[in-house]
C-alpha cells in the first residue's frame, strides 16, 4: 500500500516543515517538557505564555495551561500537548521533542489524524478550531475529545 518507508514519509514531511529551534531540534540533551517550553519561548519573544492560553481558550482552561507551562502538571494528555503546540507555534519536529518529553509517542505519518495535525503544522495552520475542522472532515477524532 505505501512504497515509502516511515522514515522517509517523516524526512520529506519534517523538510517540508522548515528548521526547528536550534535549542528544541537539539538531540544531545535530555530535557523535560516545561524545559523545551520554556526554551521554545525564550526563543520565540514574540510568543508569550498568555499567546497560548488565548489560543487554547475553550480548549483548556487559563489555570490548566499556566500549570503546565509551570511544571506543576507534569502528566497532560498527548492532545493537550498537542493543543500547546499548535499555540506555541512549533514545528514538527520541535512538537515531536515536547511530546517525547512529557512521555508521549511522537507525531506519527502513517495515523491519518497525526498526519492531518501535521499538515496543518507545515502549513502553517496552528489554530485548534481550524484543525479540529480538517480532522472533522476527514471524519478523525477531534482533539480534545
Amino acid at each position: 500500500m505505501y512504497k515509502d518507508s516511515t522514515t522517509d514519509l517523516n524526512h520529506r514531511l519534517l523538510d517540508a516543515s522548515g528548521t526547528a529551534s536550534a535549542a528544541i531540534s537539539g538531540e544531545d540533551v535530555m530535557r523535560s517538557g516545561r524545559e523545551l517550553i520554556d526554551l521554545w519561548l525564550h526563543d520565540h519573544k514574540e510568543t508569550t505564555p498568555a499567546d497560548v492560553v488565548r489560543s487554547c481558550q475553550g480548549y483548556l482552561s487559563r489555570s490548566y495551561i499556566y500549570d503546565i507551562l509551570s511544571g506543576t502538571k507534569t502528566a497532560p494528555s498527548r492532545d493537550v500537548i498537542i493543543m500547546i503546540c499548535l499555540a506555541l507555534k512549533t514545528d514538527v519536529k520541535s512538537a515531536d521533542r515536547i511530546l517525547k518529553a512529557f512521555g508521549h509517542r511522537d507525531l506519527y505519518p502513517r495515523d491519518p489524524r497525526d498526519l492531518e495535525v501535521i499538515s496543518c503544522m507545515t502549513g502553517g495552520i496552528n489554530e485548534i478550531s481550524e484543525v479540529n475542522d480538517r480532522l472533522s472532515a476527514k471524519e478523525n477524532r477531534l482533539l480534545g475529545e
